[in-house]
């Protein structure tokens, strides 16, 4: 180890502040979605959309059981529409990455997909 001696500034000020932190992190994070999540999309998008689906049930079920049990319309409810949202998102989010993980098999994949009979000269 090496001791170095800081001199103090002598003229102007430092260039690093919020906007500059900002756009670093921000970088950081892109860096980190694409390296964990290129090669796997369905590890992004399968929690996420179990999450919502999941969500969406439990809002449709309470808003159904307070219909049994309080007699309350149905119709009435926005929280009906707000969980057959999420339902359908949860189920968009899943198929999503679906078709992502299928895009990035075939994407990735190494060999031909045709067969070659016969080479002509």
């Amino acid at each position: 180890e090496i001791k170095v001696r800081h001199h103090p500034r002598k003229f102007g000020s430092s260039k690093y502040g919020a906007r500059r932190f900002a756009r670093g992190l921000i970088d950081l994070l892109n860096v980190l979605f694409l390296t964990t999540f290129l090669r796997k999309p369905l590890r992004l998008f399968g929690p996420l959309g179990f999450w919502t689906l999941l969500i969406g049930i439990i809002i449709d079920a309470f808003v159904v059981a307070r219909r049994i049990f309080s007699g309350q319309p149905i119709h009435d409810q926005p929280l009906l529409f707000v969980g057959i949202l999420l339902i359908i998102f949860g189920v968009q989010f899943i198929l999503t990455g679906l078709q992502s993980e299928m895009i990035r098999y075939y994407a990735f994949q190494r060999g031909e997909e045709y067969s070659i009979r016969q080479e002509l000269d």
